[in-house]
């Protein structure tokens, strides 16, 4: 089941993003978003474990995600899936006109998965990431027609 994400959701959240980015949000960070007016976090549960969420943020007609991530034990299972399908519901219900994210250029498989529910790459921001000064490729889903 996918849920609001709440305070006592945190310590797995973070241990989730730990072993899942090079550079991994900290405590803070996710309890800022918890709080953030605009901000929406979600997480897959079940039996009363959790092994994924999402966090994104509303601005205007426009939802940014900024972090997801899947437990790598739960990994290829649909749960990535199931959080991407909930996201675009959620910009729906807030009448949100395009979803955008930015993902590493080296991690086409979640590329792909954002490819698979209709993302387009639609530009880079170089040396994006802190760590590798990697390029991040901008990914853009539109809900509506392109102006």
């Amino acid at each position: 089941m996918i849920r609001p994400m709440e305070l006592k959701d945190l310590k797995r959240v973070a241990e989730i993003e730990r072993v899942s980015y090079r550079i991994p949000w900290g405590m803070g960070s996710f309890l800022y978003e918890l709080y953030r007016r605009n901000s929406l976090n979600y997480v897959y549960e079940d039996n009363e474990d959790v092994f994924g969420f999402y966090c994104c943020y509303l601005a205007a007609d426009e939802i940014h995600l900024l972090d997801i991530a899947v437990d790598p034990s739960t990994r290829r299972s649909g749960i990535g899936g199931k959080l991407i399908e909930h996201l675009i519901h959620l910009a729906k219900s807030k009448s949100a006109g395009y979803i955008f994210l930015e993902v590493r250029n080296s991690n086409t498989s979640a590329q792909r998965l954002y490819e698979k529910y209709g993302f387009e790459s639609v530009g880079i921001r170089k040396g994006y990431y802190q760590d590798n000064k990697e390029d991040a490729v901008l990914m853009t889903l539109y809900l509506c027609d392109k102006k």
